[in-house]
């Protein structure tokens, strides 16, 4: 048997809606995502232990190709940790353990602080293997939900700061990092600029809506609005702010595209109506467009990813998914409302949109760098 210890970096969004303060991590998302990453992903993050253990990683028996490996076992015990509710507005009733800021909405998350995790295998140079892998492994990926916004950020107990960037050097081809003592609100707040503009003590257009408009292709944000307002003008009329927010046409030669969708696929858009047209009782303050894959693709993540380690974010990143690039979606109006006591909902048809045939992610990042990140004190180290 091998003990390890772990160390958590930031908190976790666990997979309990409401987890109790006696409960483990998920080893049934630990196991599976370890034995497919020293399958596929140890060779590039660490050559060395590799070749090390390669005739038991090359061993199908052991590690067979299409399912886990019976041969090694992982276990926690259940712990006292830290519940907190992330929430994006205060309340007065909000109890002490309430953390506030705008953090992707309002959920729970746990923080375990130390974790002990325990390997168990008949074969040693197996448990060895596991027990070094962990490390390798927890340095590239963070558990729990919300993944690549820097939630469930974990270290084995005894990683260096040195450690930590080769290896990131190692796997990752972009990396930026940047100090914070509150690495949630940070990544937050400026992955919010990269991806959809920020409105907080003053307004900036995205990045990656700067990035493409410098070709003339306009995201769908602005095409949802123009849709909305000339089809259904009605529902604009219950949007709040709407009248504050009409966008202007733009020229005749600009293209309309599915930008958003290269730095994670998000199925909904929201848009709050105005206080009259709310139905706070059954939750009904928005209107939502939803969007539907004409090509059956499922969800993509991020192709950036922020990693936790103490005080340090770094921001990491390899090539978006070409399984994303000029692809068709369907775009949605949905509209629910209260009617003779029942939750009706009016679906209308809005337009169809394509995501770009092409995307340089590291032509993005050196722009996005270059026109706001290096003001905001990331630092560039590959």
């Amino acid at each position: 048997m091998k003990s390890v210890t772990l160390l958590q970096y930031s908190d976790m969004i666990h997979f309990e809606a409401l987890p109790k303060k006696n409960t483990i991590l998920r080893i049934s998302e630990l196991k599976p995502r370890l034995t497919e990453f020293i399958k596929k992903d140890l060779k590039i993050a660490d050559s060395v232990l590799y070749e090390e253990f390669n005739d038991i990683i090359e061993n199908k028996k052991i590690f067979p190709e299409d399912k886990g490996s019976p041969y090694f076992k992982i276990t926690t015990e259940p712990k006292f940790v830290k519940v907190y509710k992330y929430k994006t507005f205060k309340s007065k009733r909000d109890k002490n353990y309430v953390k506030v800021g705008s953090y992707f909405g309002d959920y729970y998350a746990v923080n375990f602080e130390k974790v002990q995790i325990k390997i168990y295998s008949r074969i040693k140079r197996l448990e060895e293997l596991v027990e070094k892998a962990l490390k390798s492994f927890l340095i590239i990926n963070n558990l729990g939900q919300r993944q690549s916004k820097g939630f469930g950020s974990f270290v084995v107990d005894g990683t260096t700061k040195e450690e930590f960037e080769k290896i990131l050097k190692n796997y990752f081809k972009i990396i930026l990092k940047k100090s914070s003592n509150d690495s949630l609100k940070t990544v937050n707040q400026d992955y919010q600029l990269i991806k959809s503009g920020i409105n907080f003590k003053e307004y900036k257009k995205s990045l990656l809506y700067r990035y493409f408009a410098k070709d003339n292709i306009i995201w769908e944000k602005k095409k949802i609005k123009q849709e909305i307002i000339k089809k259904h003008p009605k529902i604009w009329e219950k949007i709040k702010h709407g009248s504050k927010h009409i966008p202007r046409n733009e020229d005749k030669d600009v293209e309309y595209r599915f930008i958003r969708a290269l730095l994670g696929l998000s199925y909904r858009y929201d848009f709050i109506k105005k206080q009259e047209y709310q139905d706070r009782k059954n939750k009904l303050n928005s209107i939502s467009v939803e969007v539907n894959s004409k090509n059956k693709i499922e969800r993509i993540p991020s192709p950036i990813l922020f990693k936790v380690y103490k005080n340090d974010i770094y921001l990491v990143a390899n090539e978006v998914e070409a399984i994303i690039f000029d692809k068709d979606f369907e775009f949605k109006l949905l509209d629910k409302y209260v009617k003779n006591n029942r939750i009706m909902e009016d679906e209308y048809e809005l337009f169809d949109l394509t995501t770009p045939s092409s995307f340089d992610l590291f032509a993005f990042i050196k722009f996005a760098y270059e026109e706001e990140l290096q003001e905001l004190n990331w630092q560039r180290i590959k």
